[in-house]
């Protein structure tokens, strides 16, 4: 007869740093009604002016009217999770919450993607004529051009594939990823073809103003017995959910840049 095998604790996992969440200012907001959307009104985005004297009057000096809403996009990161009923619901309540944890960077980073993607005031940089870009390339086109457009510090989104190609232009620290001008570096668990904007195919790189995400608390329900052939099985089903909001600061750019493969093999 063979003894049935003990039931231990898995052993833990440490989720990939340097994604978005590590990028953007994240805010732990709780509850709220923020969580069906928002809106801010971000500081001025483009240069100052100069006059040739300062006693110039104000109504012969240049004025803006750039003024702009900021808005927060809401959506919900879950994990409907099936657990064993031995240990009880605390045992399945933990197993969701670190399921979701280890899982909730990359899901935020696809829907940021999308959102990307799909901004209609966003712009396609042009690139070489002779095709994509190599990426330490791109990476100092959009920096130039992020300065050109934003005072602030730039937030550069790309595949773990494509900042690895960066080499020396990237460097750690404080759990960040910075480049040698002071850059923030988002480095997605994506393809670089996942960053492609909306009706375009092939590897991106994008540059933006500082992302900023609001997040509730992990809400776990359940649970939910399993039901066989012949009734309840020892086994339920657990579902956490987490409300998110983001944003970014007064651009998004992107440039296509030469894919993984190609790099590789030149």
């Amino acid at each position: 007869m063979v003894a049935a095998l003990a039931y231990v604790e898995a052993p833990p996992v440490t989720p990939l740093p340097y994604g978005l969440l590590s990028a953007a200012t994240v805010i732990d907001a709780g509850g709220g009604h923020w969580q069906m959307g928002a809106q801010y009104e971000p500081d001025y985005c483009g240069p100052a002016f100069t006059t040739e004297a300062a006693c110039v009057p104000a109504e012969e000096k240049e004025g803006t009217d750039d003024w702009k809403v900021g808005e927060f996009s809401p959506f919900v990161v879950y994990l409907l999770t099936q657990c064993s009923t031995v240990g009880g619901w605390d045992r399945a309540r933990a197993r969701v919450e670190r399921g979701l944890t280890l899982g909730e960077g990359r899901a935020v980073e696809g829907r940021f993607a999308y959102l990307l993607a799909h901004d209609p005031d966003s712009v396609v940089l042009p690139g070489s004529p002779l095709g994509p870009l190599e990426p330490k390339v791109a990476l100092a086109y959009l920096e130039e051009q992020a300065a050109i457009l934003y005072g602030g510090v730039p937030t550069i989104h790309a595949s773990r594939g494509t900042v690895s190609m960066l080499g020396k232009r990237v460097e750690s620290s404080s759990n960040r990823l910075t480049t040698i001008q002071g850059a923030t570096v988002a480095s997605y668990s994506l393809p670089a073809t996942a960053l492609a904007p909306q009706g375009r195919t092939g590897s991106f790189m994008w540059a933006t103003g500082p992302v900023t995400i609001r997040r509730g608390d992990i809400e776990v329900s359940g649970p939910v017995l399993g039901v066989g052939e012949h009734g309840p099985i020892n086994t339920a089903n657990a579902l956490g959910e987490r409300p998110y909001a983001v944003a970014w600061e007064c651009f998004a750019i992107a440039v296509e840049v030469t894919p993984l493969l190609l790099e590789e093999e030149s």
